[in-house]
């Protein structure tokens, strides 16, 4: 549902481009199904799919969309505009992804499912670039143009993370209700648990980490939202400087998500970083800084730009400099200070503006 599921999948696409026969893939989520080939028609929205699987040419199937994980697009779809979006969102070239997918989006003669892809596409690259208002404008369009579109929680999921990042705890509040509300209303239950689980945001906003925490806790181990409440209880851990809860939570998954296929990488990294935090905080810049470089070196190749990416960038830089600082040996001292400012400019790829600056290039100055 995020930008970095959807450039994975675009990964996915290319490497299997050389099949026998193109077709859509329709991903489940896990525990709803066997992933299925076939061709995605017109009719879909935010409770059905419909689609002709490649196995029974022919033949009409109706999935509920709420056990769809994400459909990966054949490359017969798509036309010249997206295809160039999606090389642009892949090389972080988001305002030029935007102008191709806007092109689609209003092209009449594109494929429902292809208009439909653009619009939430131009959702994620303005909010994957830092334009909330413009993000939120996109949300309204989307809406306008399809109300019942198959990306239509995913487009109330970034209004509230829009609302929370600029932190308008009204607007947020009012959004959820919504959510809720229509979670209700067409008896879509995912959709209230999705809406708990960023009210738990808002409480993180109101400086309320207990009982944040408390709230992502109960919703840990839930298939649907379960990545986003633990990445929500490591957050609070870090908030209220509880570093051998977090150093411990981290640890568990990292153990956990090893021994899992499939396991996200954007939640191993916020693993890395959890255990990462806990030694520095300790005293431990060389152990923090082999876990940071988990993310920056590896995971981050498959995430993308996401909160995680930022802060293991970050940390690294911090990590480095501290060493640097207490380092003897001038040639060394001289290779992690460098090693900190490279970090440092790292971060500005990743993260423009990031709030992490002035706490990197602290630490950097000190670095002696």
């Amino acid at each position: 549902m995020r930008l970095m599921h959807y450039l994975i999948a675009v990964v996915i696409l290319s490497a299997g481009a050389a099949g026998a026969v193109a077709q859509d893939v329709i991903r489940f989520k896990e525990g709803r199904g066997q992933d299925i080939q076939g061709d995605v028609g017109n009719n879909l929205n935010y409770k059905v799919v419909e689609y002709e699987p490649a196995a029974t040419p022919g033949a009409k199937i109706k999935s509920d969309s709420k056990d769809i994980q994400e459909i990966v697009i054949e490359q017969s779809k798509k036309s010249f505009d997206f295809g160039q979006g999606e090389q642009a969102m892949n090389n972080n070239d988001l305002d030029s992804a935007v102008e191709r997918f806007e092109r689609v989006r209003k092209d009449p003669r594109a494929h429902e499912l292809i208009k439909q892809t653009s619009a939430i596409n131009v959702v994620r690259c303005h909010f994957a670039n830092n334009n909330v208002a413009a993000a939120l404008a996109a949300v309204k369009s989307l809406r306008q143009e399809r109300p019942d579109s198959f990306y239509l929680l995913e487009s109330y999921d970034y209004e509230i993370r829009c609302h929370l990042a600029r932190k308008d705890t009204t607007a947020a509040s009012q959004s959820l209700t919504e959510l809720e509300g229509r979670g209700k209303s067409d008896n879509m239950p995912e959709w209230s648990k999705l809406a708990n689980v960023r009210r738990a945001g808002l409480l993180e906003l109101q400086g309320k980490w207990a009982e944040a925490m408390t709230a992502y806790r109960s919703f840990a181990r839930d298939k649907d939202v379960g990545e986003d409440a633990l990445l929500g209880e490591l957050r609070c851990l870090r908030e209220t400087g509880n570093w051998n809860g977090l150093m411990g939570r981290g640890e568990q998954l990292i153990g956990e998500l090893r021994a899992k296929k499939g396991a996200s990488p954007r939640l191993l990294m916020a693993a890395f970083n959890a255990r990462g935090e806990a030694s520095l905080n300790s005293g431990k810049p060389k152990d923090a800084l082999f876990d940071f470089m988990q993310g920056v070196a590896s995971l981050g190749r498959r995430t993308g730009p996401c909160r995680e990416l930022e802060l293991a960038t970050a940390k690294a830089a911090v990590a480095c400099a501290r060493i640097a600082k207490d380092e003897k040996d001038k040639a060394k001292k001289e290779t992690y200070k460098n090693r900190a400012l490279e970090l440092q400019g790292e971060l500005e790829k990743v993260a423009p503006g990031s709030s992490f600056r002035g706490e990197v290039q602290k630490a950097v100055q000190e670095a002696k």
